[in-house]
Order: structure tokens, then sequence, then C-alpha cells
């Protein structure tokens, strides 16, 4: 059934595709030969893990560690070399879309039952619960202490994630609200945090870069200069839904309903 979720360990040589029937497929691209026609998946599939009970949304690898995000309301952590199913995280109240890596030592997931979790991958704990959406959690992304959300309603939450120092308790990191970015006229699945900008992707057709610099300032108010959090530009181009965006090098891949992969300087 359909692919939802791709993640690469460049490590290990191996890549992970997840998706509607449940499993994660484990790619072996050494065995991968451009000389064979026969690029089967007998041929470079090396494992398939079928523990999670749902769909697949989200695949992320963290160092030794892959992480999965499932519409069964968990987040499975498997060892990228062995295979084995390390840990469950479970605490959701409806399905996950989405899961990043913040650090080392947290993860943090969006789902549709309107919250985002973040995780002491440690511990596997829930150490906070941001619910104040008003609608259901599409997508995360991560960068200069601040923690980014999608919603279904065409909203992108803003929030502080200032930890004073690593390894600090949960008393000292905040999560407080620091804006929310409107423009989209439909829900916004993809999120990317690049060099200072954030880049939004929306059922709309358009991409739109925003102004996210100093958003984070110790000793000071949150929000940063008068132009944080305005549209800096929309990207134009595309003629359907765009349902996937990665940073490539120095510019920006997008893919989308319409048939066509672009890419943006």
């Amino acid at each position: 059934m359909s692919v939802w979720a791709l993640a690469v360990d460049s490590v290990s040589n191996r890549f992970f595709s997840a998706g509607s029937d449940g499993t994660i497929k484990v790619w072996d691209l050494s065995l991968y030969s451009p000389t064979t026609t026969d690029h089967t998946q007998q041929q470079c599939c090396v494992g398939t893990l079928r523990q999670h009970s749902g769909k697949v949304y989200s695949l992320v690898v963290r160092g030794d560690r892959l992480f999965s995000a499932s519409s069964d309301r968990t987040v499975k952590i498997w060892d990228v070399n062995t295979l084995e199913n390390l840990a469950t995280f479970t605490g959701h109240q409806d399905g996950i879309n989405a899961v990043i890596a913040i650090d080392e030592d947290r993860v943090a997931t969006a789902a549709s039952d309107k919250t985002v979790k973040i995780w002491d991958v440690r511990t596997g704990r829930a150490t906070h619960t941001i619910g104040t959406h008003s609608s259901e959690v599409l997508d995360l992304t991560h960068g200069d202490r601040m923690l980014f959300a999608a919603t279904y309603d065409a909203v992108i939450h803003v929030y502080d994630d200032r930890t004073n120092e690593r390894g600090s308790s949960e008393s000292r990191t905040r999560y407080a609200p620091i804006a929310t970015l409107t423009g989209h006229n439909w829900e916004v699945w993809q999120l990317a945090y690049v060099q200072g900008e954030l880049f939004s992707a929306s059922f709309d057709h358009t991409v739109r870069r925003w102004d996210v610099r100093g958003g984070v300032v110790e000793g000071a108010a949150a929000v940063g200069g008068r132009g944080f959090g305005l549209c800096t530009g929309t990207l134009k181009g595309h003629k359907g839904f765009v349902h996937a965006m990665i940073q490539g090098e120095n510019n920006l891949i997008t893919g989308c309903a319409d048939r066509t992969i672009k890419i943006w300087k």
C-alpha cells in the first residue's frame, strides 16, 4: 500500500520506508547494483518490521536508533543494525502524524488528538504535552531553540524550546508560545527549518517562507524584532497539493500531486 515515510541511515548504508500497510521495510543500498536490471524487493530488502498495528506515517533516524510514528497512537524505537524493537512510547489519544528528533535525548510527536508531546528517549516518558491547538497537528520541525507545529486549520504555531543547560530538569525547559503564523489557505503538511528561515508546504499548492530569526533571545522577550513571523516569499508553480519537502544543498526540493518535483534556489 501507499508509502508515507522514508529515512536514511548513512552509516549503515540503509534506508527505511513505511506506509499504509503498517510495515517498515529495511533496504540495504550495498546490495544495489546499477548494472543489474532486477531491482526487486528480494534484491535490496533485508527486513520487514511488522510490530505496528496501524499506518506508519513518519520515520526519523538519530544515531543508531530509528523512530517510527503510527496511527496506532504509538512511537516505536528500533536498533538500525539489529532491527530489534527497543521501546514503545504510548500516551497520545489519536494517531501520530509526525515524529522528529530534537536532540540526543528528546523527540517530539504531532498527533490528531491536537497535541504535541515531548518525550525523554532515555525513560520513554512524555515530559511535556502542548495541547493548545484547535485542530489536528500534522507536522513538526525544530531549529534555533524553537519548535514549530503545523495544524490542519492552516496555522503554524511557534514555541520557545530553551533549555538552560544540557540535561536540565523539566522545570527549566520552556514551551511557551511565541507566535502564530497565518497565511496559507489550506492545511500545512510539511515544515522545514533552513538557515534561520521556516518553509511550509501546503495543500493550497504553495510553499511559503517565513522570517523567524531572533525568535529566542536569552534574558529578553522570546519574540524577536518587528519582522519576526512575516511571510517573506510565496513559492508558486505547483498545480496540486504539495505533499513532500526536504532541504538539499543550497536548495529546497518539493514533491507535488501534480506529478512534478521542483528544486528551488
